[in-house]
């Protein structure tokens, strides 16, 4: 991935796994340390995802959390809704 600047992500479909966590965090930093400015997420981060804060489990927080991180250190973000967000 050296001298990346673009990363295009599509149908994550996580559910929950330890390993999913760590390989996605993992991805990101490994993504962000070659020089990553932008991630694009074409939909379906989730298996299934209301991204309401009363229901939402904690560990799609933490798949979230890797993106705030990334955002506040000026990567460029963007997200196409897929067919299972916001079910």
């Amino acid at each position: 991935m050296t001298g990346m600047s673009h990363l295009v992500i599509g149908d994550g479909h996580f559910r929950g796994g330890e390993d999913e966590m760590h390989r996605w965090s993992g991805l990101l930093d490994r993504a962000h340390a070659d020089g990553m400015e932008e991630l694009s997420i074409l939909g379906d981060l989730f298996e299934l995802w209301l991204a309401l804060d009363d229901v939402m489990p904690r560990w799609q927080h933490a798949i979230l959390e890797p993106l705030h991180r990334l955002r506040s250190q000026g990567v460029r973000l963007r997200y196409a809704v897929g067919n299972k967000d916001y079910f």
